[in-house]
């Protein structure tokens, strides 16, 4: 099992710049898809490695790829809680309006 990458886990107003190591997990609103993406890996394709985007306007852009729609539940979590996520809430749910 990995570690967490650090104490400190992200909220919604961490710019995504001081995320590494984290990941964000999406559930799709209509059609329930859930996805896992390196907060790293989004920060390169935005290329805001260096800007100050809080995480709270990635998950504000994030859409579902089968569907289009946003998601319904968004989590920053590490690896492990990522993949182990099943059924029920996330942790530390990210609230886009806060």
């Amino acid at each position: 099992m990995c570690p967490a990458p650090n104490d400190d886990r992200p909220t919604p107003a961490t710019p995504l710049r001081l995320c590494k190591g984290w990941y964000i997990r999406a559930v799709c609103r209509p059609c329930r898809r859930s996805s896992l993406q390196s907060l790293s890996d989004i920060a390169g394709m935005l290329g805001y490695r260096a800007a100050p985007l809080p995480l709270r306007r990635v998950a504000l852009r994030m859409r579902c790829i089968d569907c289009g729609a946003a998601p319904e539940d968004v989590a920053v979590v590490s690896y492990d809680e990522g993949m182990r996520a099943g059924v029920g809430p996330l942790p530390d749910r990210l609230d886009p309006s806060g």
